[in-house]
């Protein structure tokens, strides 16, 4: 898998296919997809796409916190294996942020399936030091 930040532009040019990723991870009474592109359009939130052979296979869209970079939404077609990736090109961006931690909004489900990553629940967030 291949990341990349995509500029607004790129963001509308893919929007019908990242709407749909956007929609399945958006949950009720959070953020609405309009908020979000507002958000991404004013530089508040960097959206990146997940490529495979060229084509995008998913969506995140990553903001920075007060010590963390966060996850606000991600979905796509995974691989397998996808969890490894995801999880060193988050932690790349919060070093390079100097930040300390990645978080995300997730339920106990995520934290089992996180448990060799350590992300722990603090609060609503799943959050590790990294």
């Amino acid at each position: 898998m291949d990341f990349g930040a995509l500029t607004y532009n790129q963001y509308l040019d893919n929007r019908e296919k990242l709407s749909e990723y956007i929609k399945a991870a958006i949950q009720p009474g959070c953020m609405s997809l309009k908020e979000l592109e507002c958000a991404v359009r004013a530089h508040q939130m960097l959206p990146v796409g997940i490529f495979e052979d060229g084509s995008i296979i998913g969506f995140m869209v990553l903001e920075q916190a007060e010590d963390a970079i966060h996850i606000t939404t991600l979905s796509g077609e995974f691989p397998e294996d996808w969890i490894a990736e995801v999880y060193a090109f988050v932690a790349e961006i919060a070093q390079n942020e100097h930040k300390t931690h990645i978080q995300c909004g997730g339920r106990k489900g995520w934290q089992r399936r996180l448990k060799e990553y350590n992300l722990k629940h603090d609060g609503e967030l799943l959050r590790v030091e990294i």
